[in-house]
């Protein structure tokens, strides 16, 4: 019997008909949080989270259609000038300020709504002129496809051709296809979402980038979520499901188990930058699964959708446990769980001087480690 699982879901995601990427380009305050990546800086993030790419895998990954570039900035106009509407903060990398002086000349191309372009330039020119660079650039929530692609990948072979080395790669699964559908509309959505909900993802920080606080106050009481869904073509229904799968990859994926999950969980996204492989890629998950789902409950506020279930206390796995905001415990609780809570487990009161010389000696006798995190006196 045929599987038909691949089918249903492509048509299922037809139904949903995700936006362009020059949709998410058109939003005020996009790409000022996480800047665009090119390609260089592309396989550097791959590399930290246990990834080998290059230039001419890159492209085999964009023939595929399994990792598109998120936008091609051309030379010459292939489109009408992208609009957008209120202010933006001044402060910018470079690659952010030639993207939007793209943006405003029409000189955009989003190339998941394109057929393949076999001559896109990935790799330089023979002769190149000075500073070249490809014009392609990517998203940091296009990392989040990668561990989906770690079977393909390990069937890449190389050839040599004019002294060039490229990469070949097997044609796909139709159902991998589809799922690297899904995390594209899911890299579009986020990249739009992430200036209104990046900074505030950590419960007991604000973390603002390329602003001022009180430019990124105005921007976020003018951000309508419900007009923002309409904008995107993305519903609430669709942020949960997208979210909870995000989740479920996460909690496959994390190498640490779920004691020290938590407890990274409550880190702060500057200290991420120690981590590397695959318990990068799963706090990578966490948080566009969180930018997705501050998103679902703002439009809740508007009505438009049900607020989510409250799974604190269930016993059964729930893929919202893994949300960088749940709280279950404390954070002594988690500490003592790890054994490492700077607070003692134990607190014996005794009743005099002679009673503190003792106990110490009792204690050591009867075989004990002399560790404050177990007693103190």
């Amino acid at each position: 019997m045929n599987d038909q699982r691949p089918i249903q879901e492509t048509r299922q995601q037809a139904l949903r008909q995700p936006c362009s990427a020059l949709v998410a380009l058109s939003m005020p305050w996009v790409f000022t949080q996480h800047h665009p990546l090119d390609a260089s800086e592309f396989i550097r993030e791959a590399e930290r989270r246990g990834f080998d790419l290059d230039i001419s895998t890159l492209r085999e990954l964009y023939r595929h259609q399994l990792l598109v570039p998120f936008v091609a900035i051309d030379d010459r106009r292939v489109g009408e000038p992208i609009e957008v509407e209120g202010p933006e903060p001044e402060r910018a990398g470079t690659r952010l300020m030639e993207l939007r002086t793209a943006r405003r000349s029409g000189k955009v191309q989003d190339l998941a709504a394109i057929p393949f372009r076999p001559r896109l330039p990935f790799e330089r020119p023979q002769a190149p002129p000075h500073r070249w660079w490809n014009g392609l650039l990517y998203s940091w929530h296009q990392l989040l496809i990668l561990p989906q692609l770690r079977a393909i990948l390990a069937e890449r072979r190389y050839r040599h051709r004019g002294g060039r080395r490229l990469a070949t790669l097997p044609a796909a699964d139709p159902y991998v296809i589809n799922y690297a559908s899904r995390f594209g509309t899911i890299a579009i959505v986020s990249t739009a979402l992430e200036a209104r909900y990046l900074p505030v993802l950590d419960p007991e920080w604000i973390h603002i980038s390329n602003a001022e606080p009180d430019e990124w106050r105005e921007y976020r009481a003018r951000f309508d979520a419900a007009a923002v869904s309409d904008m995107l073509n993305y519903t609430a229904e669709n942020a949960r499901e997208d979210a909870e799968l995000l989740l479920l990859r996460a909690h496959s994926l994390d190498p640490v188990g779920s004691s020290w999950s938590r407890l990274m969980r409550r880190a702060p996204r500057d200290s991420w930058m120690h981590l590397k492989d695959a318990a990068l890629s799963a706090m990578d998950l966490r948080e566009t699964a969180e930018i997705l789902l501050l998103f679902y409950e703002d439009l809740v506020k508007y009505g438009k959708a049900e607020p989510l279930p409250d799974v604190m206390g269930w016993r059964a796995w729930h893929p919202l446990h893994e949300r960088l905001s749940y709280r279950q415990d404390t954070l002594d609780q988690d500490l003592m769980r790890l054994g490492i809570s700077p607070r003692p487990r134990v607190v014996l009161a005794v009743e005099g001087e002679t009673e503190e010389v003792h106990v110490p000696k009792v204690w050591k006798a009867l075989g004990y480690p002399e560790a404050p995190e177990l007693i103190r006196h």
